[in-house]
């Protein structure tokens, strides 16, 4: 199963100040207002151990921030990686790009979380 991200991100001080509920899974509304981030499961892989099956699953999970203002947009994919940080691992990122097409600024985070199975 794939964790939800969302809570994490949103209870975050910093980033719900900045963002409110525009933490959108795969793709983000159209013409959302901006800020805004967008994560998507990249895997999901079992946490197998020797004695039992697995009890966690390690989650790798791509978030993009976007924004107007690159300094806004790098101000916001900080927020994102120190709370990261704090559940997981930050893998890659935050990489800087421009979307010509959106004409908004991006950086994107590849970042690895553990997921406790429910029983």
């Amino acid at each position: 199963m794939i964790a939800n991200i969302y809570p994490i991100l949103a209870a975050d001080t910093d980033i719900a100040a900045a963002v409110a509920d525009r933490i959108y899974m795969t793709v983000a509304r159209q013409h959302a207002e901006t800020p805004f981030i967008v994560w998507q499961p990249i895997s999901s892989v079992p946490y197998n151990t020797l004695a039992l099956g697995p009890t966690d699953d390690q989650q790798r999970i791509q978030i993009d921030v976007y924004a107007g203002d690159p300094t806004q947009a790098r101000a916001l994919a900080g927020a994102v990686t120190r709370c990261v940080a704090q559940h997981g691992n930050v893998l890659s990122g935050a990489i800087p790009s421009f979307e010509n097409e959106t004409r908004l600024h991006r950086y994107s985070l590849d970042v690895s979380l553990f997921h406790r199975r429910a029983s």
